[in-house]
C-alpha cells in the first residue's frame, strides 16, 4: 500500500515538472511572437527549453557545473548549520522560559520580517566577503523561522507527560532519550528541510548579488553579457540540484520516522 502511495506521489511530481517545462515554453513562444510582431530586433527575451537543453547538457556533459556548484552547496551547508542549530536552541529555550520568550519576541519578529536583499547587503557591507558573511546571512535568515516552528512545537508538548517523569523523578537523559526526541525529530528533519532550501536560496541571492564563485556568481555573469540561454542553463542546474537534495532529504525523513509511515 505503502509503495502504491509513493509511486503516485512520484509520478504527481514528474507530472507536474513536465507541465512547468511545456508552460515554460509556451511563454517562451508567446514572447518571441510578441517581440516579432512588434518588430523588434535582438535574441530571445526568453529562451524556451529547445533553446537551453544543449546549452544544458553541455554543462552536464563537461563538468564544468560541478566547482560552482560544490561551492554553492559548501556555503549552503555552512549556512545552514549555524541557521539549525541556533534556531533550534532559540526555539526550546523560548518554550521552555517565558522570560526569554519575552525578551527576545521583537527581535525575533524584526529579523523575520526583514527584507533578506536588506540583510545581504548589510553583512557583506560589515563583514566583507568570506564564509563567516555566509554563515551570518544565512543564520540570521533561517534561525528566526526554525525557531518560531519549533517554539510552537515545543509548547504543544504533553504536559502530562513532564508531570509523570517528575513523579517517578526519571532523570533529565532519559526525559530527553524517551520522551523528548522521539516528539521532536519528526518535526526537527521538516523544519531541516524548509531550512535547508531557504539556505540554497539565500546563498545563491548572496552570490547574485556580491559573493564570487558558486552557481549565482554564474547566473549574474551570464547576466551582464546577456547570455540568457546559458544563464537558463545555470539556473537549471540550481532547481535540479536542489530538487535532488530535497528528495534525499524526504528520503532520509521517511527512513528515520518509519513509525509516522
Amino acid at each position: 500500500m505503502l509503495s502504491r502511495v509513493v509511486t503516485r506521489d512520484r509520478v504527481a511530481q514528474l507530472g507536474s515538472l513536465v507541465a512547468l517545462i511545456i508552460v515554460w515554453a509556451l511563454i517562451s513562444s508567446a514572447v518571441e511572437a510578441f517581440r516579432v510582431v512588434q518588430q523588434r530586433s535582438g535574441g530571445n527575451l526568453l529562451p524556451g527549453p529547445v533553446d537551453v537543453a544543449p546549452a544544458l547538457a553541455q554543462l552536464l556533459g563537461s563538468g564544468q557545473f560541478a566547482g560552482p556548484l560544490w561551492e554553492s552547496l559548501t556555503r549552503t551547508a555552512i549556512g545552514f548549520a549555524v541557521g539549525f542549530i541556533a534556531g533550534l536552541a532559540i526555539g526550546i529555550a523560548t518554550a521552555k522560559m517565558r522570560w526569554f520568550s519575552i525578551s527576545s519576541a521583537p527581535l525575533l519578529n524584526l529579523i523575520l520580517f526583514a527584507p533578506t536583499l536588506v540583510i545581504i547587503y548589510l553583512m557583506i557591507v560589515m563583514l566583507g566577503v568570506q564564509i563567516l558573511t555566509i554563515a551570518v546571512i544565512t543564520g540570521l535568515v533561517v534561525g528566526p523561522n526554525v525557531a518560531i516552528y519549533m517554539r510552537d512545537v515545543m509548547r504543544d508538548f504533553d504536559g502530562e507527560l513532564v508531570d509523570m517523569a517528575n513523579s517517578f523523578q526519571v532523570p533529565a537523559w532519559q526525559r530527553v532519550r524517551d520522551m523528548y526526541l522521539p516528539y521532536l525529530v519528526p518535526p526537527m528533519l521538516a523544519s531541516a528541510r524548509i531550512g535547508f532550501s531557504m539556505s540554497w536560496k539565500v546563498v545563491m541571492l548572496s552570490e547574485v548579488f556580491g559573493f564570487p564563485g558558486g552557481l549565482g556568481f554564474q547566473i549574474r555573469s551570464n547576466y551582464t553579457i546577456f547570455n540568457l540561454t546559458l544563464l537558463m542553463a545555470w539556473l537549471a542546474v540550481f532547481v535540479i540540484a536542489l530538487l535532488l537534495i530535497e528528495q534525499f532529504i524526504r528520503f532520509t525523513e521517511h527512513r528515520v520516522v518509519k513509525w509516522q509511515a
